[in-house]
Formats: C-alpha cells, sequence, structure tokens
C-alpha cells in the first residue's frame, strides 16, 4: 500500500495507481476503503472496466449486491469479452436467488472460459437450486474434472445426490470433500444428514457435532442432530438442539450462498 500512496503522491491524476491500491485492498479486505479508490479512480478515468470489476467485487464483499451488479453491467458493456465480470455478475444474482439470470451469466463466463472450474461449480449450484439435478451433477462433474482438490464441487454434488436420495454415493463426495479440506463444516453437515437418511444415527451425530464444531451458528446442524438424537431415544439432548435450531433461525433468514 505504501508504494501506491507514494505513486498517487508523485502522479495524482493516474487512475492506474487508484485501482492498484484499491485491488491491493480488496486483498487486505478493506473493502470500504477498495471503494473508495476505485470511485476515485473512475472520476479520473470513466471508462474502466477493470475499476467497474473491482468495485462490483468489493460491493459484493459487502454483499451490496444490487450495486455489484451495476458494476458489473458497467464492466461487461465496456470489456464485454471478460469471463470474470460475467462470473462475478452471476454469483451475485445467486446471492440474490436470481438463478435463472445467474445461469446466463454463468454461461457466458463458461463461453468466454471454458476451463472456468468455478463457473461451473456455482451453475451447478444454481441448476440444483431449480432442481434441474441431472444438469447440475453434470456440471459439478465438470467442476471437478477442472479442478480434482475442489472440495466445494464435491460438497455441492453430494448435495445433489442427497437430493436425489443416492445417499451413499453422496457420503462418498462428502468424505472427499472432507479429505480435502478437513475443516469444511457443511462437508461434515451433509455426510452427517446422509448418514441419517440411511438410519445411521449414531455416525450421523458424530460428523454433526463436528459440523457445530467447526460452525456454531450451523442451525441445520443442531436440527439434523436433534433428529438423530430423537430417533436414539435421546430426547433431552433432541430437545435441547431443537431450541438451539430455533434460536439459530430466528436470526438470520439469509439462504447459504454457494461460497464456491
Amino acid at each position: 500500500i505504501a508504494d501506491f500512496d507514494e505513486a498517487i503522491r508523485l502522479r495524482p491524476d493516474d487512475a492506474g495507481g487508484y485501482q492498484s491500491r484499491g485491488a491491493s485492498r480488496i486483498g487486505l479486505k478493506e473493502f470500504e476503503s477498495a471503494i473508495a479508490d476505485f470511485d476515485e479512480a473512475l472520476r479520473l478515468q470513466p471508462d474502466h472496466a477493470g475499476a467497474y470489476h473491482n468495485r462490483g467485487v468489493a460491493k459484493a464483499e459487502l454483499r451490496q449486491y444490487l450495486g455489484a451488479i451495476a458494476d458489473f453491467d458497467e464492466a461487461i458493456r465496456l470489456r464485454p469479452d471478460d469471463a470474470s465480470s460475467y462470473y462475478s455478475r452471476g454469483a451475485s444474482k445467486i446471492e440474490l436467488e436470481d438463478y435463472k439470470a445467474a445461469i446466463a451469466d454463468l454461461d457466458n463466463a463458461i463461453r468466454l472460459q471454458p476451463d472456468h472450474a468455478h463457473a461451473y461449480f456455482s451453475r451447478g449450484f444454481s441448476k440444483g437450486r431449480l432442481e434441474e439435478y441431472a444438469d447440475a451433477i453434470d456440471d459439478l462433474d465438470e467442476a471437478i474434472r477442472l479442478k480434482p482438490d475442489y472440495a466445494q464441487a464435491y460438497v455441492g454434488r453430494g448435495a445433489v445426490k442427497a437430493e436425489l436420495k443416492q445417499y451413499a454415493a453422496a457420503i462418498t463426495d462428502f468424505d472427499e470433500a472432507i479429505r480435502l479440506q478437513p475443516d469444511h463444516a457443511d462437508a461434515y453437515f451433509g455426510r452427517g444428514a446422509s448418514k441419517a437418511e440411511l438410519g445411521q444415527h449414531e455416525a450421523a451425530i458424530v460428523d454433526l457435532d463436528e459440523a457445530i464444531r467447526l460452525l456454531p451458528g450451523h442451525a441445520g446442524g443442531y436440527e439434523k442432530r436433534a433428529q438423530s438424537k430423537a430417533a436414539l431415544g435421546q430426547d433431552d439432548g433432541a430437545a435441547s438442539d431443537r431450541a438451539e435450531a430455533a434460536r439459530l433461525a430466528a436470526e438470520t433468514d439469509r439462504p447459504d450462498g454457494p461460497s464456491g
């Protein structure tokens, strides 16, 4: 940052200095300061596609999704062959649960960059939300082919298989996700939930314990664990977990995004 500060001091009318400093601030998670830098870059150079894109990224990190989409719109207008802006706009639309529009953007991202594993993952996630399960699995297969260590893609594919009641196959995907990323709370949750569906309640509780340890605010983990405890006759533990699930659910109604 200090180097960019000096570059800006020496050339205060150069949009590139503000753009570069803003990009560095994104890396430091200083999103509001980054936005201020991109604002200045765009004041100096209103057709700076990269500044629009990066400002959209910063706004998305702050959950300002409509503002982010507006910036990605402008980045795409100025630079229509940039896969990253289509991908990022699609990701923001997913957060707004506009899955069909997200898929259209992700189609373009994949058209422009056919090896974009994250775009395949996000499109597969969106198709899963629309209950287009076979197409979702195809996209998640491709994400994994392109990026074999993509833990989140295994979680996503496992979740789709669980929706199809293919619980043993889902568990295999969650196993691989955990091998790749041992602190992946959603992988433990998915594996635990799938084991519960197979009547493996004691093993399910072990996985759900770990999901809750890794992510204490995981309302679904408490609810699923309550179900397994009830099936094992652990009524007090089930009641306690249900109460905690209800408390956590009341705190937020934001759906889980793809996190890919």
